[in-house]
Formats: structure tokens, C-alpha cells, sequence
């Protein structure tokens, strides 16, 4: 895989566990 790939999936990553501390929050 290439650097951006790399890159692509990190960022699809922390974005989905942004996402899930975000819900988290609002749901308390």
C-alpha cells in the first residue's frame, strides 16, 4: 500500500473514533 492509502485509512480511522466519543458525549 502506498503512504496515502496509509493516510487514507489512519484518517477514516480517527475519524470514526471522533465520531464515537462525539455520540458518547452527547448521549450523556
Amino acid at each position: 500500500s502506498t503512504r496515502l492509502e496509509n493516510y487514507q485509512c489512519a484518517s477514516a480511522v480517527i475519524d470514526r473514533i471522533l465520531t464515537g466519543a462525539w455520540i458518547s458525549l452527547k448521549v450523556l
